[in-house]
């Protein structure tokens, strides 16, 4: 179906990019072949590097004439798979094209190039005074793109929304190498199909972004943080719906159950009391000090009335660092652990309890361990199914029943395959489920119209 990238082609390919930003060596194609799950091995035959749009659109114009495979790729933070050459051919890497092109404070928007670590344009805005609210975990590392391609959230999602609620406009590269942008650096719009969130979270399967200009405002001058340790697992999410029933506004709220809790505090050398079943933690951001701890407290007595064995405040720097601890280490202490899959489940806010014991009751049924944790606030929670010991045909086979059954219960429950981390290239079939065979083609048809 797709060409191979011949000895001819890649030096063709070669004389488009600056001197030695086209990879070939076959060992520097190593760390482009995986992703963060460390499960995933596709080894591309070359990696682009283009350092502005017009390098871009050249790659994206040679690779499409000549029928080879090409696929957009940041930091490689993601553990979906879509940052991977599944059909072999080129890397296209956006990394060199990190720079910040404009930031605007009266209109208060940024112009930034994909390729910028998403912790640095936080910083650098933060500096001026400005804000964008999504935090990805992987912050440190991932890169705007793959936040934008993979539709990212993060905790502050409940309260700010994810990635694609922040962007006015793209510019993108189609796959015949045409530069566009899909819409207006305005906050409003309603000209036309809205093609600016098409792309977003379409995984690099429809365009190449490039830039993006956001929205921002101004940071908060305050925060504070409430954890509430649980003795079990319904409890811990009946005190989640109760903080949105009592009409409280958390730019937080997520949560960890045991597993978990045991995997992050080994990794930070801790000992958590064995009762404790479940944390969540509730955190609140605001200009006016008064009202916060108003909200505190009132989550405070609405944990109590759930249960709670304990519940901890911090309002300083520091204090909020140490109790967010356990929280921010799982998702890196788990790559450290083992290698996983993520199942980005997304559900209604209230089967949160649903979900956990419907993944443990799978888990005991199929052989696996996993580890749950994420952005109960919102009802997206991270299932990483862990291999630790299991041999090859576990892994590869015997648990695969096992995680769609997962998926299967989520969608019946009304929720859905991904909530911020795109579609897994690993269970196509769920995708299919979900989405149905008249939907599909819908989305097939599309795909054929940006090629």
């Amino acid at each position: 179906m797709f060409n191979h990238l011949t000895p001819e082609r890649r030096n063709q390919l070669a004389a488009l990019l600056p001197a030695g930003a086209l990879i070939t060596d076959a060992d520097a194609l190593v760390p482009y072949a995986t992703d963060e799950t460390r499960e995933h091995y596709f080894l591309p035959e070359a990696v682009a590097r283009p350092h502005d749009v017009d390098q871009v659109a050249a790659v994206l114009r040679f690779c499409h004439q000549h029928n080879i495979p090409i696929t957009p790729r940041g930091g490689g933070s993601g553990v979906s798979g879509g940052a991977l050459a599944v059909n072999g051919g080129v890397i296209l890497c956006m990394n060199h094209m990190d720079r910040v092109l404009d930031v605007n404070h009266r209109d208060m928007t940024v112009t930034v190039e994909v390729g910028k670590i998403t912790a640095e344009l936080q910083a650098e805005l933060r500096a001026q005074g400005l804000w964008l609210p999504p935090d990805p975990g992987s912050a440190s590392w991932c890169r705007i793109g793959g936040n934008l391609a993979e539709a990212a959230a993060g905790p502050k999602s409940v309260k700010y929304g994810a990635f694609r609620n922040w962007v006015l406009n793209l510019e993108i590269v189609l796959p015949d190498g045409t530069v566009m942008w899909t819409g207006a650096d305005v906050r409003k719009f309603a000209s036309g199909l809205n093609l600016t969130q098409l792309i977003l979270g379409s995984q690099g399967t429809l365009a190449v972004i490039t830039k993006a200009v956001f929205r921002l405002i101004a940071p908060p001058r305050e925060e504070m943080l409430l954890r509430a340790a649980f003795p079990g697992i319904a409890a811990a999410g009946d005190f989640v719906c109760a903080l949105f029933r009592a009409g409280l506004t958390p730019s937080e709220v997520e949560f960890l159950e045991r597993d978990a809790i045991d995997i992050a505090a080994k990794a930070l050398g801790e000992t958590v009391p064995p009762e404790v079943a479940a944390y969540v933690w509730v955190g609140f951001d605001g200009n006016h000090r008064d009202a916060l701890l108003e909200e505190a407290e009132q989550a405070d007595t609405l944990a109590e009335q759930q249960g709670a064995l304990e519940t901890v405040f911090a309002d300083t720097g520091p204090t909020m660092t140490r109790l967010w601890a356990l929280r921010k280490r799982i998702g890196m202490a788990v790559i450290e652990t083992t290698p996983f899959r993520d199942l980005d489940l997304t559900f209604p806010r209230g089967r949160l309890a649903d979900i956990v014991t419907l993944v443990k009751k799978t888990g005991m049924a199929y052989g696996f361990a996993s580890a749950i944790f994420g952005h109960a606030g919102d009802g997206n929670l991270h299932v990483n199914v862990l291999r630790n010991q299991l041999d090859d045909t576990a892994w590869q086979h015997t648990l695969k029943p096992g995680i769609e059954h997962i998926y299967r219960e989520t969608i019946a429950m009304g929720g859905a395959p991904s909530g911020e981390h795109g579609l897994d290239n690993h269970f196509k079939v769920m995708n299919e489920l979900f989405f149905g065979e008249k939907q599909q083609k819908l989305q097939l048809q599309i795909k054929d119209s940006f090629n």
